[in-house]
């Protein structure tokens, strides 16, 4: 079988400040994230998931 499939390749060399900037000033506190993490790991054990 003959994979016809491309690979995307992004060949842009341009960084826009302007928008890196704006995600990273909407990015979450460093402490939300890690308490988003610890949500998520309870989630890890498909018994407890159950039970939510």
């Amino acid at each position: 079988m003959i994979n016809k499939k491309k690979d995307i390749i992004c060949d842009c060399e341009v960084i826009h400040a302007e928008v890196v900037e704006e995600a990273r000033l909407k990015m979450p506190l460093e402490e939300q994230l890690y308490e988003l993490a610890d949500f998520f790991k309870v989630l890890g054990d498909s018994t407890r998931v159950k039970l939510m």
